[in-house]
């Protein structure tokens, strides 16, 4: 049987002919010279044609030049979780309120986990305070995990992923890990339980502080990727 008939078949399964690609529109850094950086991160996640935005950083100004120079379309979005309810993961939210009506906006106030739509998941909200939620998006490669901040703490967001989830490995792991004012040693254990964990790649970025991700940089080696408004990510 072939892969698109297996596809047809099953389609509660991600097929490996549809890629998960991330854009990055907010960042405390610019992966190129089209985009602007600011205190925040946003996030537009699209699988199998679907499409997920998360967070909406800081500058609304910044948010809506950042998703025009991205070429995307609000009207392609019908949903965004909120990672958190602080001003740096909302502040695009009007914007795209406007261009689009019918946008649903996914608070992190359930706390059970739920499913958004097939193969993203949320992790239910972990209190830090404040209380965050992942987001989880299961690929025929494993796990990605997307956060905002991490106030639960980045080690408890991955745990409660990987227990809801049936254990299933995480290739990627992306977002804030709220570490600016971590001293190395606490950084050294959090990069060991992670490690222990089994995380395959990192992508440490925003509130995560240049200090942490230097040192994440070390532990993952080539596993390690920047993050910055503008990159793509694309994971088969």
């Amino acid at each position: 049987m072939n892969l698109a008939c297996l596809c047809l078949l099953i389609p509660a399964l991600a097929c490996a002919a549809d890629p998960l690609e991330i854009r990055v529109l907010f960042d405390n850094n610019a992966a190129s010279p089209a985009f602007e950086k600011g205190w925040g991160f946003a996030a537009a996640l699209q699988m199998g044609g679907r499409g997920l935005l998360f967070d909406a950083g800081a500058a609304q100004e910044i948010f809506v030049r950042n998703f025009d120079a991205m070429k995307l379309d609000a009207s392609s979005f019908d949903r965004i979780m909120i990672s958190h309810r602080h001003g740096d993961h909302t502040g695009g939210l009007r914007a795209l309120e406007v261009r689009n009506p019918k946008l649903r906006i996914l608070w992190p106030d359930p706390a059970e986990p739920y499913e958004v739509m097939p193969h993203f998941h949320s992790t239910g909200a972990l209190n830090g305070p404040p209380p965050e939620q992942a987001l989880v998006v299961e690929t025929p490669n494993g796990l990605v995990i997307m956060t905002g901040c991490s106030h639960p703490g980045i080690v408890k967001l991955v745990e409660a992923a990987l227990k809801q989830r049936a254990g299933k490995p995480v290739r990627y792991l992306i977002g804030g890990f709220h570490m600016l004012l971590h001293t190395p040693s606490q950084v050294s254990e959090t990069i060991a339980a992670l490690k222990k964990l089994n995380v395959e790649r990192v992508a440490p970025t925003h509130c995560t502080g240049e200090k942490a991700i230097a040192m994440f940089r070390d532990a993952w080696g080539p596993d390690f990727e920047t993050v910055g408004a503008g990159r793509v990510i694309v994971l088969d």
